[in-house]
């Protein structure tokens, strides 16, 4: 009995011992696990990002006379990605529609110059750039994705309170019971689920949108993708690349494109997906808007 409890202290420590050098060994092999594969995923990225030798974003407005003069260009300068524009030819005053007079008893003056162009300059991060690669590299999306464009369960509960504030045709304040049954609505999944299609088709007057961007990579290919929508985050976007055209509903592109731009340019925030709560607000169903009236018949 002595004997065999002796080996069991004898061997119990040595099994505790060896299980303690093994768990050791897992989290000092952890560590470096996890440091090489962060390591090859960095040496990828900038294995592909190496590839691409030019951006060209042109943010302006479809029928603008002016739209080929709005152009950011991001060239790839051994590594580092220069991003240079015009301030003045990618702002929303220099792309709108104007109608300028002029006075018939003036001849014109053949020495009048257009003023010098005055850039900027600076520089974007491979993880910009590597986000529209993944976004314009991934698969067709056939239709629009609620998760996709960011519409997450808390959601619209973060959004609801604004949204319920001005409902009406004519955006006229609501009363407290009728933001209390917007702001219900405004929260069901499934009914914003139901109604996105439509939000991303709407269209308006005099909101004449366009966004081409082409991506070139040092083999020769290219990537384009074009957008005259006019809702938020101007979805479906139409690509090409490799012959095929495609169109496709990722809300992917236009994040990657707005993040490219800089501040001030035309469509940026709305490629940012700006104003999606009013938009969603406005596709409401005719029973929940005869509902909001009948409410403020009873008030």
């Amino acid at each position: 009995m002595k004997l065999r409890g002796w080996r069991k202290l004898v061997y119990l420590p040595r099994k505790r011992i060896l299980t303690m050098d093994r768990s050791r060994k897992a989290r000092l092999a952890c560590p470096a696990f996890c440091f090489v594969t962060l390591f090859a995923h960095a040496a990828l990225t900038q294995s592909l990002s190496s590839e691409v030798e030019r951006i060209e974003l042109f943010p302006a407005w479809a029928g603008s006379e002016r739209a080929a003069r709005s152009v950011v260009t991001i060239t790839n300068d051994h590594g580092v990605f220069k991003r240079s524009w015009n301030p003045d030819t990618i702002s929303a005053d220099y792309n709108q529609f104007q109608i300028i007079s002029s006075d018939p008893d003036r001849s014109p003056d053949i020495h009048a110059r257009e003023q010098e162009p005055r850039f900027s300059q600076d520089t974007v991060s491979t993880r910009e750039v590597m986000a529209l690669v993944r976004a314009l590299s991934a698969p067709t999306m056939s239709s629009p994705s609620l998760s996709n464009l960011g519409v997450t369960p808390t959601w619209p509960a973060d959004h609801a309170g604004d949204a319920a504030k001005h409902f009406g045709t004519l955006g006229e304040p609501n009363d407290r019971g009728q933001q209390e049954f917007i702001r219900k609505s405004f929260t069901d999944l499934a009914l914003i689920q139901r109604i996105i299609p439509n939000v991303v088709s709407a269209s308006w007057t005099d909101d004449a949108v366009w966004v081409h961007i082409v991506l070139r990579f040092k083999n020769g290919t290219t990537i384009s993708a074009e957008s005259e929508n006019q809702p938020a985050f101007m979805l479906p976007w139409t690509c090409q690349a490799n012959g095929k055209t495609t169109r496709t509903y990722n809300a992917g592109i236009s994040r990657a494109i707005s993040n490219l731009l800089p501040i001030r340019a035309v469509n940026r925030e709305r490629l940012q997906g700006e104003g999606l709560e009013d938009q969603i607000v406005f596709e409401m169903p005719g029973a929940i808007k005869g509902e909001w009236q009948r409410i403020v018949r009873k008030t």
